[in-house]
């Protein structure tokens, strides 16, 4: 979400405003709650979306193919393709997995995921509410900490729905805390 705030200033009695723009990343309660799929705050709130009906549809949106998508309500949500490329589908748009911002570890890279395996959520806290998709990371073979490590994006719904994200954490972490 790109929100805008005018800071005004006075200069020997003339009045100025110069914007000042920022946007708002998930807080750390949505992050750790999408990445456990279950709320981790009392101020957040997780719901699980249903996926009864999968669909599939070529050239869906932008070139993207659609391999995996359900209806929530009236909203399509699901997962796109294109030329080996990954995107988040939401309302009909494609929010390549590409160009998610990493916000919860500075060395990571937005990962490719199964999205018949992902868990697929809306999480909301007073901030505002976000699609939630979380996975484990392939790793057919892996044992030990690994398995607790987890990926996910989250997007923001509702008014200004711009901005993908991307994160990473361990939930064996995120549940002793």
């Amino acid at each position: 979400m790109k929100t805008t705030v005018l800071r005004a200033f006075s200069v020997v009695g003339f009045f100025c405003a110069a914007p000042l723009s920022f946007s708002a990343v998930p807080s750390k309660a949505v992050q750790s709650s999408c990445l456990v799929g279950e709320a981790t705050s009392t101020a957040v709130n997780v719901v699980e979306l249903a996926r009864n009906l999968i669909s599939e549809q070529e050239n869906y949106a932008d070139g993207y193919d659609a391999v995996y998508y359900f209806l929530d309500g009236k909203t399509e949500i699901g997962y796109g393709e294109k030329s080996g490329k990954g995107g988040v589908i939401y309302a009909g748009k494609i929010y390549p997995i590409e160009h998610a911002k990493v916000i919860s570890m500075p060395h990571s890279k937005p990962s490719e995921f199964s999205p018949a395996l992902a868990s697929w959520n809306r999480v909301r806290d007073a901030s505002g509410a976000y699609l939630c998709v979380n996975f484990n990371f392939d790793g057919i073979g892996r044992s030990g900490s690994f398995q607790n490590f987890k990926g996910g994006y989250l997007l923001r719904i509702g008014r200004g729905r711009d901005k993908l994200y991307y994160i990473e954490g361990n939930v064996g972490a995120i549940r002793r805390q």
